[in-house]
């Protein structure tokens, strides 16, 4: 699973990559928790 663009790095400081990677993680990780919880 790989993407080169998420609306949610706009919101985020582009100057560290490391930084901008770990909060696009966490953002994903937030929506997948919300989707299971409203599915289930």
């Amino acid at each position: 699973m790989s993407w080169c663009y998420d609306p949610t790095l706009r919101l985020q400081p582009a100057n560290d990559p490391f930084a901008v990677g770990a909060a696009t993680d966490t953002a994903m990780v937030t929506e997948l928790m919300k989707n299971l919880r409203f599915k289930s």
